[in-house]
């Protein structure tokens, strides 16, 4: 799911696949190589690692 190397960062929006669904999410917290990720409407965080998602952000030139 990898897009062009993006940094992520605290609130950047991502989606990234959980049980065969694509799902949208924040990211909320970042530990070593793994993004927290908050849903909306599902409770608790999903952690992954970079390669796991795409960003949504806009590129800012």
């Amino acid at each position: 799911m990898r897009d062009k190397i993006k940094k992520l960062k605290v609130g950047s929006t991502v989606q990234f696949v959980s049980e065969d669904r694509v799902l949208t999410g924040q990211v909320v917290a970042i530990v070593e190589d793994l993004y927290g990720i908050k849903v909306k409407g599902i409770d608790g965080h999903f952690w992954r690692d970079r390669d796991a998602l795409a960003s949504l952000e806009k590129e800012s030139h």
